[in-house]
């Protein structure tokens, strides 16, 4: 198996494609902080700014015509596709097929345009010598893609549907599936015979229902199929050398046609162009059938080249990692570096890949030699619309970035896994906002871009300030970098992220009360400005309160009835005591300090920071009768005056009013916020 393994890697070499095997890593981490040596191209653009005069829904759709969008299928006559028009007006629609699989370079075909009426459904025909790409041995991928325009709302592109298609040697039957590249080629090995009794040991589970389920395989062929798993060195018949040179080496030897200037040109592939075009795997099944049988096959080319992941992390110590479900950890904190934009270099060939890792912090699959590497992961990150760039003020390079050294061996069945042990600001930044767009509905608006600056000094005489542009710092008071606390760099991420939703809220943090509960007289180690404690104006207290509420989400299981804020500064006990920092503090009981303690404010509507939050929590934690993140910016907006909250001053009784206009005075949603106001102490 070892040479088997090695010879079919080898044909995949660079082609970044899904890996036969989980093959050998051995990786050593590091994170040294070097200056730049090449920028990643982003995957994602900007996103687009959309046309509100646009159709809401697609205006022209394309599906498989036939029984192809049910089952795979074997025919001589080509494939249909059904282009349907959704509007009343009229569309003019420009179609293309694109194929690859036979090389480096896709190849593109323009069909016949057409003209839809209004709600028009056509079928399309596509013979088999109009395929761009016609393949043989191996499956070829092809797109249908096109552009529709009308008067009324312009040009718009056509949703793609693609299909994986191989042909007869004499290519005059195809055999093609749009689930899976592997199916065509067994379809062809057995000759389009769906009653071949072969197919039970070659097709994957999932296909072979979908052809039961249109009635082209027996019944019981499933049932077959999971009593053929425990005979695999049978194969239904197939000698085990035959399996090998006529299903699985072609497969990955494919040749065939394309078309060139004057149409279609035979084309066989030379083993430069394989190891750049990018081949389907073989399903798991398979490997699995092969591994059992390599006592039986002759392996030919034993070179080594293996395909396989490279995964990493970001990391930091947090002072106030014992608080709250997630990063609780104790010791170093460690997050899968999900959708960080990264490159792995090898010291013997440049760079092998530049792009995004994906949701578990990984790198696609590669091909890859023995030897050493390096991969950058730089301090940025984006999914589903949302980006976060961290870097140093005043360096020269605008995204902070570390390389990280790993050799890459082929004695272990692993990936490389990378345990990064940073712990500067800009990695404990990556780690608190990759956990950020881990948690669901935490009030992400798609499009936003959080700019973080990381100074070695304070942030304009403050410790840290936030929004969508934000600084951590040193703290003037002579506490710990900003950036030790996860619970403050995800509070002034939350400033960011009513900024995108609603628009900040007007601030003034000094309602001149003089009740040593009400102030922040006991704060020693970071700034007086404001505390959990002390009251404010209302809309400032609304205000930091809700950036509680976002740090509290970001590291509460909100599943859970309890809810713990470590809180950065030092709280005043009742008894007189000053508790240092970090505090853990319960943040979904009723706590109603400013009620308790004779903090409210005779001349005007005031607030309490702490009481806010859980006041905040609840109502968002409250079932069919809370508030999703969007309700809850629809809300402050309303309350606002139907516009940005930006500057206004926002106020309970403006919050309650809006409730009321958009669910109903009696409603179960404004009758819950009116009570949890009472509750908590808010309603002021």
């Amino acid at each position: 198996m070892e040479h088997f393994c090695s010879w079919l890697e080898a044909l995949a070499r660079r082609s970044m494609v899904a890996c036969l095997f989980a093959l050998a890593v051995g990786a050593s981490g590091c994170g040294n902080r070097l200056g730049p040596v090449m920028k990643p191209s982003p995957s994602t653009g900007e996103p687009s700014i959309v046309d509100p005069e646009s159709p809401s829904a697609p205006p022209v759709t394309a599906s498989w015509g036939g029984r192809l969008d049910r089952a795979p299928v074997v025919t001589r006559d080509g494939i249909d596709a059904v282009i349907e028009n959704r509007r009343e007006e009229m569309v003019s629609v420009d179609l293309e097929l694109t194929g690859s699989g036979l090389g480096p370079e896709s190849i593109t075909t323009r069909l016949p345009p057409i003209v839809l009426q209004g709600r028009e459904r056509r079928v399309v025909h596509i013979d088999l010598r109009s395929l761009p790409v016609q393949s043989v041995g191996g499956p070829a991928s092809i797109v249908l893609s096109g552009t529709s325009r009308a008067n009324e709302w312009g040009e718009r592109p056509l949703a793609p549907i693609s299909v994986f298609a191989q042909l007869s040697h004499g290519f005059d039957t195809l055999f093609a599936s749009t689930t899976s590249a592997w199916t065509p080629a067994a379809l062809a090995f057995v000759n389009g015979d769906l009653h071949d009794p072969r197919l039970i040991y070659l097709l994957e589970p999932d296909e072979l229902a979908r052809l039961a389920s249109e009635k082209l395989v027996p019944a019981g062929a499933l049932r077959a199929q999971t009593g053929a798993r425990g005979a695999k060195r049978d194969l239904g018949g197939i000698p085990p050398q035959v399996f090998y040179d006529e299903l699985v080496v072609p497969f990955l030897h494919p040749v065939g046609r394309i078309w060139g200037p004057d149409g279609p040109i035979v084309y066989r592939p030379d083993p430069d162009d394989l190891r750049l075009s990018p081949r389907p795997p073989i399903p798991e099944h398979v490997v699995v059938i092969i591994e059992d049988l390599r006592s039986d096959i002759r392996f030919p080319r034993p070179e080594l080249h293996f395909t396989k992941r490279v995964c990493t992390t970001w990391s930091g110590y947090f002072v106030d990692a014992r608080f709250g479900d997630y990063l609780a950890r104790s010791g170093i904190q460690r997050i899968g570096a999900a959708y960080t934009f990264a490159q792995l270099r090898s010291l013997a060939q440049g760079d092998v890949w530049i792009g995004q890792l994906d949701g578990n912090g990984c790198t696609p699959r590669l091909a890859l030699d023995s030897g050493d590497y390096l991969l950058a992961q730089y301090a940025k990150v984006e999914e589903r619309g949302v980006r976060f760039e961290v870097k140093y003020e005043g360096e020269s390079h605008p995204i902070q970035f570390y390389w990280s050294s790993l050799r890459i061996n082929n004695d272990s069945p692993s990936d490389a896994t990378i345990e990064l042990t940073l712990d500067d600001p800009p990695s404990r930044v990556m780690t608190v906002a990759t956990q950020m767009l881990t948690v669901p509905d935490l009030g992400f608006i798609p499009g936003t871009t959080f700019r973080v600056n990381i100074s070695t000094g304070t942030c304009d005489g403050v410790g840290a300030w936030g929004g969508t542009s934000m600084c951590f710092g040193n703290d003037p008071q002579g506490g710990p970098h900003t950036t030790a606390s996860k619970y403050t760099i995800a509070h002034e991420i939350g400033h960011g992220v009513q900024e995108a939703g609603a628009g900040l809220p007007f601030a003034n943090y000094n309602p001149q009360l003089n009740i040593p509960a009400c102030r922040c007289d006991h704060v020693r180690y970071a700034n007086r400005l404001h505390c959990m404690q002390s009251v404010e104006l209302q809309s400032a207290a609304i205000v930091e309160g809700f950036a509680h509420f976002i740090a509290a989400l970001t590291f509460n299981d909100r599943r859970q009835r309890d809810c713990t804020f470590g809180y950065y500064k030092e709280i005043l006990g009742d008894d007189g005591r000053v508790l240092p920092p970090p505090v853990g503090l319960d943040c979904s009981g009723p706590v109603r300090w400013m009620r308790n303690h004779g903090c409210v404010p005779r001349d005007q509507p005031g607030g309490v920071e702490w009481d806010w939050l859980n006041f905040l929590w609840n109502l968002h934690t409250a079932g069919a009768n809370g508030l999703t993140m969007p309700e809850t910016f629809a809300l402050q907006r309303r309350a606002c005056g139907g516009v940005s909250c930006t500057n206004v001053n926002l106020l309970w009784s403006k919050l309650r009013q809006a409730a009321e206009e958009i669910y109903g005075v009696s409603s179960p949603k404004a009758q819950r916020m009116r009570e949890l106001g009472q509750t908590y102490g808010v309603d002021q």
